[in-house]
């Protein structure tokens, strides 16, 4: 699976969370802004058009076995459903070396992002774990996340 969320530390015996973020070539965690769609407002990250940036996703494997060389893409979304079809642009892709059942790991991917993004605009980039389907699951519906950016 991949969230975007991630582990902040514990309070007493519980985890706590925070969202992922979303950082700029040098480390930098990008200015935010507050964006409304379909009734939900979130905190969008401000970017621009051509911008190289480091976007952060929490990825887990919730089976029973070890997972070796899995495939992701990085996709950019015009809404908040990230998929490998339709309209979604995939933005790279690669793969993951092995995940254990435990171990859930928060990283960062670098991605830049299209020259031709409209200003303005609010786009969703996201991530597709188990791009090629090869992972044996019970249901995949949590194999795709997203962070919503804002164009300058």
């Amino acid at each position: 699976s991949v969230s975007h969320f991630r582990y902040t530390g514990s309070d007493g015996e519980y985890s706590t969370h925070g969202r992922v973020r979303i950082f700029n070539s040098t480390g930098g965690v990008l200015s935010t802004t507050s964006v409304t769609y379909s009734g939900t407002t979130e905190r969008a990250y401000t970017v621009n058009p051509g911008q190289t940036v480091k976007a952060e996703f929490t990825v887990e494997n919730n089976g029973k076995n070890t997972h070796y060389d899995i495939t992701y893409g990085i996709y950019l979304s015009t809404n908040d459903y990230i998929a490998k079809c339709c309209a979604d642009v995939r933005l790279r892709g690669g793969t993951l070396g092995s995940m254990h059942p435990a171990n859930p790991w928060t990283g960062q991917f670098t991605v830049t992002l299209p020259d031709d993004l409209v200003s303005g605009q609010t786009y969703w980039l996201g991530l597709v774990i188990d791009e090629d389907n090869s992972i044996s699951e019970k249901s995949g519906v949590n194999n795709a996340t997203y962070i919503p950016i804002r164009v300058n």
